[in-house]
């Protein structure tokens, strides 16, 4: 599997991310959008601007959280309380 073609997307890949499928480590080639979402969110960086640094990009958000719940990079999502309401 090559994390770096999807719908009418095929890109060279540039990284390789090393996951953990049932304890064996395993290579991942990503291309460089993906890495720089993922480097993004790995220095703490909030969604929004871990999406803007691919912004101008084939960064595909829908593949990528596909991929991240196959390859369990995530285990949890979670949504600000905050999202829609309004402070007086």
């Amino acid at each position: 599997g090559n994390a770096c073609s999807g719908v009418g997307v095929v890109c060279d890949p540039e990284h390789l991310v090393i996951f953990r499928d049932n304890w064996r480590a395993k290579p991942l080639p990503i291309c460089n959008s993906k890495f720089t979402f993922m480097r993004s969110l790995k220095n703490g960086n909030s969604l929004a601007t871990a999406l803007d640094a691919t912004e101008h990009t084939d960064f595909n958000l829908t593949e990528w959280l596909m991929d991240a719940v196959k390859f369990h990079w995530i285990s949890s999502i979670q949504t600000s309380n905050y999202i829609g309401q309004h402070h007086e």
